[in-house]
């Protein structure tokens, strides 16, 4: 049927593309002036040049584009001439409205609603077009080679990044193991002046120094856990009593508040230096008691203020 219509969009008696296309009856296509030649001078009808049916020259009111409406109503597509023809007054689309940017015909041109617009013949108004898609084209691929530029930094971006992250945890691991060494180093110091201060003592304390360095051990094994433990409520919970329980010295009889005072450190020579004068002061010739000397270093052991210091640790705004 598509095939049909092309032919229709030739004159079978000039040959050359419809002008004015017009049917008589019969349904062949010719130019009106080409049919009208058929008809006999002074005479209302003539016969078909094709098919020789006669026909009237009132019959010559169907027309191409009525043909091409019906194919569209079909569901076929219009062969490329049929479109370019008005399907309202049946002439060549040569004209394109620059405002409405439609192709139009000479007709339509006249018409009120394309009253004062610009017009261009078909040919220029395709390379404007075509110059217009080109610029957009072109701006398209701008766009898409920086955004392929941009995806390259980024990605090199990401990897410099991932690679400086990577730097950055393995820092962090080694500084924290050479933190954590220290305190071990402090812990086992700790400890070994717990012990050389229990074996300077007289021998008739040794039982009883023994007994409190086990207690003081307990209570360091404590304070460790302590220190280790990740859930802050049950921390603070049993931080109290902990802490009451490592202010040896203090009087027991206390309400249970803590003195704001903190006492300084003193030198592992001089606490022992200490420990040997008190014990000639003591009557009877007694030394001090392992418990006494165990006391003033427990006391010189300010875990709060560690603590503190410890939790102060973090990166400088």
């Amino acid at each position: 049927m598509a095939s049909n219509l092309a032919e229709d969009l030739l004159c079978p008696i000039c040959l050359s593309v419809l002008q004015e296309p017009h049917l008589p009856g019969c349904g062949h296509s010719f130019c009106l002036l080409c049919i009208k030649s058929c008809v006999p001078v002074g005479q209302g009808a003539g016969s078909c040049p094709e098919c020789r049916r006669p026909f009237g020259l009132q019959e010559l009111a169907s027309n191409v584009a009525q043909k091409a409406h019906r194919l569209e109503l079909d569901g076929e597509p219009l062969p490329a001439a049929a479109r370019d023809f008005c399907e309202e007054h049946e002439e060549p689309l040569e004209l394109f409205c620059r405002q409405h940017r439609v192709p139009i015909c000479v007709i339509c041109r006249d018409l009120p609603r394309h009253r004062d617009h610009e017009f261009l013949p078909i040919k220029n108004a395709v390379k404007d077009a075509q110059w217009e898609l080109e610029t957009i084209l072109r701006k398209l691929e701008n766009f898409l080679k920086t955004a392929g530029d941009t995806e390259s930094f980024q990605l090199e971006e990401i990897s410099e990044m991932e690679n400086c992250t990577k730097d950055t945890l393995s820092h962090i691991s080694r500084e924290f193991e050479a933190l954590h060494q220290i305190l071990h180093e402090k812990e086992e110091s700790c400890k070994n002046r717990v012990q050389k201060i229990s074996k300077k003592n007289l021998k008739d304390a040794v039982i009883h120094l023994k007994d409190e360095a086990s207690s003081y051990t307990k209570m360091i094994a404590r304070i460790k856990a302590a220190l280790e433990t990740t859930d802050p409520v049950a921390f603070l919970k049993g931080f109290k009593q902990l802490r009451h329980e490592t202010a040896v010295g203090e009087d027991k009889g206390d309400s249970g508040e803590e003195e704001a005072g903190i006492e300084e450190e003193c030198d592992s020579d001089e606490c022992e230096n200490n420990s040997t004068e008190d014990n000639s002061g003591l009557s009877g010739g007694i030394a001090m008691s392992a418990t006494v000397a165990l006391e003033k270093f427990e006391a010189s052991l300010d875990f709060d203020v560690w603590k503190k210091i410890l939790q102060s640790i973090g990166p400088r705004d």
